[in-house]
């Protein structure tokens, strides 16, 4: 009985370990978007958007039916007038910006997107955390707003088979907990995730948001951004 309690969670291991490696091999590689990654046009504010594949656009062929496009698009929408750039790249995770640079000084808004990659390539929680406040400090100013996106639900990304999607959906919501926790201790915006990473809101890698699916998400950020007391 004690022999079959060892090899369960040995044949688990294995199974997963063979699972991401198929994946990988066989996952549809799609690059990041193409367009200018800078907009500076007199506004009266400024979002700086840092983060990971979705920032960078994959998913999409132009940067301009990206997530920080459809985000400005929802804030100009309401009569705002916003600069923006964005810093963002495929496979990233949020010790990566340590090396990152020439962002939008002092934004007004700085949003976060991080967690797929962290998810996956299982970074400790307090390196998470530490991560996280090293990326604020270092792109954020002392009147900046600073909106944390939550980590994706990896359980329901197509691309992932059972029960790999078990795992790294475990593992996603971990980190989403911990930064819940660490936006609450520091005064920053959790941004939840509220529609569903399925069907028709994910491009043809199953692990991308499409035109569609980045619109809804930036629609849902913008109209976070607008109950912010400034933008009003």
């Amino acid at each position: 009985m004690v022999f079959w309690f060892l090899l369960l969670p040995l044949c688990l291991l294995v199974l997963l370990a063979a699972q991401a490696v198929y994946t990988r091999k066989t996952a549809i590689r799609l690059p990041e978007a193409e367009g200018v990654r800078l907009n500076l046009n007199g506004g009266t504010q400024a979002l700086l958007h840092v983060g990971e594949s979705t920032v960078a656009g994959v998913g999409v062929p132009n940067i301009q039916q990206g997530l920080t496009a459809n985000i400005i698009s929802g804030l100009n929408a309401s009569g705002g007038h916003w600069d923006w750039q964005v810093l963002g790249s495929n496979g990233a995770r949020i010790g990566d910006v340590q090396d990152w640079s020439d962002p939008i000084v002092s934004p007004d808004v700085l949003v976060i997107t991080f967690g797929v990659n962290d998810a996956t390539k299982l970074t400790p929680i307090q390196r998470w955390r530490d991560n996280f406040q090293t990326c604020v400090d270092k792109f954020a100013g002392d009147n900046t707003q600073v909106l944390c996106t939550g980590v994706p639900p990896l359980n329901q990304f197509p691309l992932l088979p059972f029960p790999l999607n078990r795992v790294l959906g475990w593992r996603s919501k971990k980190l989403d907990r911990a930064l819940v926790e660490l936006c609450q201790s520091k005064g920053w915006t959790h941004l939840d995730l509220q529609f569903e990473t399925i069907g028709h809101l994910m491009a043809e890698d199953g692990y991308h948001p499409n035109a569609e699916g980045y619109q809804a998400w930036g629609d849902e950020i913008a109209q976070r951004i607008r109950q912010i007391d400034f933008v009003r």
